[in-house]
């Protein structure tokens, strides 16, 4: 079959028409595709803000929560150490208690033998009280060196423990360290030098507060003052001392006017309210109980606290032979028998106004029982000793300054430390960081909140066209004009996150068990400074507009 020629004609005339409706086509999806292009990659810069928000925010309240639990160990690590040197106080009581006892010998064959033997020993000028002396004055070398060591250690952590609080509170000129890691996480979202990240400025704040978020506005300026009150520095005080910490609402308004790291936690005299490091508030006897529990729950726990021990036989005289049978007719009894008294008690000492670990009473007995034809008679060999010491005698029997110079210098010990300062003596803890009850609600929860506020100035904050050493792709247009400005490097953007900082104490695990992952036996337990179950959590509640 032919076409006509006017149907020939007729297609020549039509022929470029969908050309021209495709290009048309082509202009308008191109206008889309950059449109498109151009809010994805704002939407991705915003999205890439929230998410440096987030890891801001958790990352400040997960430092806080570390130092937080660092002081806890610390406490720990103060009272294990107290702990050990009521077990010092002990040991010694035991090695002056037997030297005692073997320096009085009584009875008659005891006595015979003393005076046999310190016949001997007098040609090189000694006798047998001499020699339990050095014995004892040998134990008490070692004994005296720990309660200093421990002593020293334990001063070390105080003043650890005033760094990291200061660090923790921006106070003292320090740098916070909560400030530092939020600047530093938010940092790592910055993918072009020509971008810049801050958290928290005082700009962002002031912008935040005029748009009408007031309370988020607030809870970012309070980020140190809040964590500044909720530690406090207390003394220790007798057991069931009634007095208050005298912390609240002062400490809090001394939190309240310092002013980024420059704040001196002084009033005029240099102490400060009560509850701040150079005036440490009472702490109601909150360590002394802390010792007790804890010196009842080691596992030498009766060998310190009761060391009354009734008769039982020492030494069992051999039965058999001619002459322990021949003895044994006439009732001549050889065993030797033996009674232990005594006890070491954390005792407050109101010459020093610290507590002392004391030794007060012990007694040691060692005797045999004689008997003629069945009849008791007196004992023939007898050993009494008594003896009383307490941890700050113990340690004034060692040098202190010697003990400073030489040993931990040896050790290398005074590179990091400032030996001088380091005390001479038994010292005991006369400060500790403790939470400040005030932050503890009545549903018994501590709620510190930290914000982020991170401002971004500039956008396109990716690495679309860009290298790896951070200079342009060559041809490479950010901005495409006819489709409005892309980048722009007055723009700001703002994005607010929030964590919490809370105590809880970890439980069990596993699904099967039907474990929440939560101690709920232990669902009450006060937040404390003395267990380390401090933890950080994204918390969105207030992050809404006002």
């Amino acid at each position: 079959m032919r076409l006509s020629s006017n149907v020939v004609n007729d297609l020549k005339n039509t022929r470029g028409q969908a050309l021209i409706a495709g290009m048309g086509l082509m202009a308008v999806s191109a206008v889309i595709i950059f449109l498109i292009f151009n809010s994805g990659r704002a939407v991705n810069e915003k999205i890439n803000l929230v998410n440096a928000a987030d890891a801001a925010a958790y990352s400040g309240a997960q430092i806080a929560a570390r130092q937080l639990n660092f002081i806890a160990y610390t406490n720990r690590t103060m009272i294990a150490h107290e702990v050990a040197i009521g077990h010092m106080v002990s040991y010694q009581a035991e090695i002056d208690v037997f030297a005692d006892a073997l320096s009085n010998i009584g009875g008659i064959v005891g006595n015979a033998f003393e005076t046999l033997v310190n016949s001997a020993l007098a040609y090189v000028g000694t006798d047998i009280e001499d020699i339990m002396d050095a014995g004892s004055d040998a134990a008490a070398a070692y004994t005296s060196s720990y309660i200093l060591a421990v002593s020293a250690n334990n001063a070390a952590y105080g003043a650890m423990q005033q760094e990291e609080y200061e660090s923790l509170a921006s106070i003292n000129g320090k740098t916070s360290s909560i400030d530092l890691a939020m600047s530093q996480v938010a940092a790592e979202y910055q993918a072009r030098n020509t971008i810049s990240i801050s958290v928290n400025d005082p700009l962002a704040i002031s912008n935040l507060r005029a748009s009408g978020r007031q309370l988020l506005a607030d809870s970012a300026e309070a980020n140190n003052t809040v964590l500044c009150s909720l530690v406090m520095f207390v003394k220790p005080t007798e057991a069931g001392n009634g007095n208050g910490n005298g912390s609240g609402n002062g400490l809090r308004g001394h939190c309240n006017g310092l002013t980024n790291g420059n704040g001196n936690p002084g009033n005029g005299n240099g102490n400060g309210p009560k509850g701040t490091f150079n005036n440490p508030a009472n702490d109601a006897g909150t360590l002394f109980e802390m010792l007790e529990k804890s010196t009842a729950a080691v596992t030498s726990a009766d060998w310190i606290s009761d060391r009354n021990i009734g008769e039982y036989k020492l030494f069992d005289a051999p039965s058999g032979g001619i002459l322990m049978s021949l003895l044994g007719l006439i009732g001549v009894d050889l065993d030797l028998y033996t009674k232990r008294g005594g006890e070491t008690e954390i005792q407050w000492d109101n010459a020093t106004s610290n507590y002392n670990w004391v030794a007060a009473n012990d007694t040691m007995d060692i005797y045999n029982k004689p008997r003629l034809l069945g009849i008791p008679l007196p004992a023939s060999i007898k050993f009494e000793g008594t003896a009383s010491t307490d941890a700050i005698t113990v340690a004034n029997r060692a040098n202190g300054a010697l003990f400073k110079r030489t040993l931990m210098n040896s050790m290398g010990l005074c590179t990091d430390v400032d030996c001088d300062n380091l005390p001479t003596s038994y010292q005991p803890i006369e400060k500790y960081a403790h939470l400040n009850p005030n932050w503890i609600n009545a549903e018994g929860e501590v709620e510190a909140f930290l914000t982020a506020i991170v401002q971004q100035t500039g956008n396109c904050n990716d690495d679309w066209g860009i290298k790896e050493d951070g200079s342009a792709v060559q041809g490479w247009h950010d901005d495409q004009g006819r489709f409005g400005t892309q980048c722009d490097p007055t723009t700001t953007i703002t994005a607010v996150s929030r964590a919490k900082v809370f105590y809880e104490r970890p439980g069990c695990a596993g699904a099967a068990s039907g474990c929440t992952g939560i101690d709920t036996t232990l669902a009450n337990e006060a937040p404390n400074l003395f267990n380390p179950f401090w933890q950080a959590k994204l918390d969105y509640a207030n992050t809404r507009p006002d």
